[in-house]
């Protein structure tokens, strides 16, 4: 297997992870140093580091919303160590119990066979900029 399909399956694993609720094998898929990142445009927003800077962000997530679920549109390789992930997003307001949906592009940097950077844009223009 390439290494480009390689990095779309490890993005793949980890959203189909997150949506099983497999904490252990999201983790699984994350550097020691990962850096994780909210666009300013989008709730949530804010840089944080490592795994457990990872989790906080997660944390964050489950806070607001129940139900959050990752439809994955597309993903695509953009090169040998970027992959956007086309998303759609949906969840329930914890305290307001209100349906919501978004779109929304996750951009992944693989470094040795795991997740260096996980970056949450609203667009893809803003994600590949982040390259």
């Amino acid at each position: 297997m390439a290494e480009r399909e390689r990095n779309v399956e490890m993005a793949r694993a980890g959203l189909e992870a997150f949506n099983r609720g497999d904490s252990e094998a999201v983790t699984a898929i994350l550097h020691p140093e990962i850096e994780t990142h909210v666009s300013p445009r989008m709730m949530n927003a804010g840089t944080r580091h490592g795994i457990e800077g990872f989790r906080k962000s997660v944390e964050g997530w489950g806070d607001a919303w129940e139900n959050l679920h990752f439809e994955i549109l597309e993903l695509e390789a953009v090169d040998e160590r970027h992959v956007l992930a086309t998303v759609h997003q949906t969840a329930v307001g914890r305290e307001s119990g209100v349906p919501v949906e978004m779109d929304a592009v996750l951009l992944f940097e693989v470094d040795d066979a795991r997740a260096r950077r996980f970056h949450v844009h609203p667009d893809r223009e803003s994600a590949l900029a982040a390259i």
